[in-house]
Parts: structure tokens; C-alpha cells; sequence
């Protein structure tokens, strides 16, 4: 059971969360462990029951009386809520989103996550849209809007997604932000931090 995520219980939390801080392992690496151990046995569970009904659908061509049709239509249903759990489970990235009222501090807690003032702040309603921050492997952060390819300088963050702005963007765009993993430990494991 080496691979087993059950371990032994640590004797104090403390010792054990400072282990991983010294280690320099973030503990989301175990969410990262667990959703590919996750994904893994569900890839094997849709299998199984591919299987099955590929041999259900082959016995009921020989006997259709074998089975009432409730209980086949809802054999083949389980099919469909095991592809529903896998595509939600083999998602990229865990999103954090951030919502409250205007000038709550969502701009303000983000931006002492990232350890720098990128994102817009002020009094009243100051982001304009929703801006997504994920990490990147390259050194310098950049920024993506909607409809063009360009990335921009994170300098030029304050401007797009100010509500006061001129370079107006729709309420529903999503900005993103490619933050260096290498400057916040928390967007190293796919996490993504969504503000607005």
C-alpha cells in the first residue's frame, strides 16, 4: 500500500504541517495526488461498465425478456453519470473564485496572495470584468484579453479591468493573468484564482 493515499495519522498537526512547509511540498500537492488517483479509478469504473453494457446489449439481442426495460434504461444511465463524474474530475484546474459586495477586499486579499498590487483597487465598484489569474513556467507575468492574441504587460491591468477605465470590456469578459508559479507557491498546483 506505498501508493495508498490512507497514511499513517500524524501524532500533531503542527509537526506534520511544518514538514511540509520545510520540505517545501504545498500541501494542494495531495489534492493533485488524489484527483489523478481519482481520475485513474474512474477511468476504470467507466471501462467496467462499457463492458457491461456491450455484453447487456449482446444478451438482450439473444432474449429480450432477460430484462425489463426500466431496469436496462437505467443500467445504460450509469454509463452517462460515470462520463459526467470523469469530465469533472479530469478538469485542469481547481478554480477559487472570489465573489462579495463592492470594495469587500476580493482585489486586495488576491493581491497579497500573489504578494504584489497587480489587480485594480480603490473605493466603489473598481474591476470592471473577470480577471483570472493562473500560473505560467516563464518569469514575466503578462495579461490576455478577450479578443486578442497579443499577451500585455501586467502594468496595463490597472487600465483594462478598472470599472473606471476608458478601454471599456463587456461585464462578462474574463481577463486573464499569467502569474509566475515561481512568485506564488498557491497557483503552482493547479489552482486558479478568479475575481471579480
Amino acid at each position: 500500500m506505498s501508493d495508498s493515499l490512507i497514511r499513517e495519522k500524524p501524532t500533531a498537526f503542527g509537526s506534520s504541517r511544518q514538514n511540509n512547509i520545510y520540505n517545501g511540498h504545498s500541501p494542494l500537492k495531495l489534492f493533485t495526488h488524489a484527483k489523478l488517483t481519482i481520475t485513474e479509478i474512474f477511468k476504470n469504473i467507466a471501462s467496467y461498465v462499457n463492458d457491461s453494457n456491450t455484453y447487456l446489449n449482446d444478451v438482450i439481442k439473444s432474449d429480450r425478456n432477460l430484462i425489463s426495460k426500466d431496469k436496462y434504461k437505467e443500467i445504460q444511465q450509469l454509463k452517462e453519470k460515470v462520463s459526467r463524474i470523469l469530465s469533472i474530475i479530469s478538469r485542469d484546474h481547481m478554480k477559487v473564485v472570489f465573489f462579495g459586495r463592492t470594495s469587500n477586499g476580493k482585489s486586495t486579499v488576491m493581491n497579497a496572495m500573489l504578494r504584489e498590487k497587480i489587480l485594480p483597487i480603490g473605493m466603489g465598484h473598481t474591476t470592471n470584468c473577470f480577471l483570472q489569474i493562473e500560473g505560467t513556467d516563464k518569469n514575466e507575468p503578462s495579461v490576455l484579453i478577450p479578443g486578442s492574441d497579443e499577451p500585455k504587460s501586467v502594468n496595463n491591468l490597472s487600465s483594462i479591468g478598472n470599472a473606471l477605465s476608458r478601454e471599456k470590456l463587456d461585464s462578462d469578459s474574463l481577463v486573464k493573468i499569467l502569474w509566475p508559479k515561481e512568485k506564488c507557491r498557491l497557483i503552482r498546483d493547479d489552482v486558479i484564482l478568479v475575481d471579480r
